[in-house]
């Protein structure tokens, strides 16, 4: 079996972008990366994972993919844990129920298979229901979330400001 895995880390992008511009900025990057898998012939399947504000970059990943690679493209698969789905302009009413969200309304849409691992008790906002074009695992309760480490970074402010999240992170935890 001929495997590529590749992780992409897009913080040093993710830092630099405002709280306005994130879901943008990260649109920008999945499709950049989208367009250069498709020039990637003989890919014959291509698995996205997201988690958090990371899911505008991975769904705009499969997106981007599937629009350039055309007929002889491989099939997708997008997983996104706890994904932010709300853009700047769309904080207020209706912010927790999520369905009139751009995350709700694209987040999967172009995957051949797209799955969602919910938390639903955390305080991120736009991050608590289900989402329509994912096949969704709700694993808020699930037994194995009482073993789940707090993320330690080593930074003690970064990792009180993750601790104060609660368990957003918790669905990348359960994929792992």
């Amino acid at each position: 079996l001929d495997r590529f895995v590749h992780v992409f880390v897009w913080r040093r992008w993710l830092d630099a972008a405002t709280a306005e511009r994130i879901s943008y900025t990260g649109q920008a990057l999945g499709r950049k990366l989208g367009q250069a898998l498709a020039q990637r012939k003989g890919l014959r399947s291509l698995h996205v994972s997201a988690t958090s504000a990371g899911g505008f970059a991975g769904n705009e990943c499969i997106a981007a993919y599937v629009a350039a690679a055309g007929p002889e493209r491989a099939t997708t698969r997008l997983t996104l844990c706890d994904p932010f789905c709300a853009r700047a302009d769309e904080v207020g009413a209706p912010w927790d129920d999520g369905r009139r969200t751009s995350g709700a309304r694209l987040f999967g849409r172009d995957a051949d298979f797209a799955e969602h691992f919910l938390n639903s008790d955390d305080i991120v906002p736009s991050t608590n229901f289900a989402l329509p074009l994912c096949y969704c695992y709700d694993v808020t309760g699930s037994a194995e979330r009482a073993s789940f480490p707090p993320p330690s970074s080593g930074n003690f402010l970064q990792d009180v400001g993750l601790r104060l999240l609660g368990y957003h992170n918790w669905p990348i935890g359960y994929v792992a």
